[in-house]
């Protein structure tokens, strides 16, 4: 959710210091994100997500680059 509402560099940050402590790896996160994206097109299609000018361009985003999520989503 970081990587849709505040920008990619800080998100990037935020999971880079999530992997640091090491408590979850990439492969956990990545997971966690599609869990995530899949939550955030649930309620963009219910009505209930706030939509930014940008939004769906950052679901995109991420539905195309975790290996877990199909860009036929959206």
């Amino acid at each position: 959710m970081m990587w849709i509402y505040v920008s990619e560099k800080r998100a990037s940050f935020y999971r880079a210091a999530f992997c640091a402590e090491g408590r979850y790896g990439e492969d956990e996160l990545e997971l966690f994100e599609a869990i995530a994206c899949l939550r955030g097109i649930l309620l963009f299609r219910a009505n209930n997500l706030p939509i930014r000018h940008d939004t769906i361009s950052r679901l995109k985003s991420i539905v195309t680059t975790n290996q877990y999520l199909h860009g036929k989503l959206l």
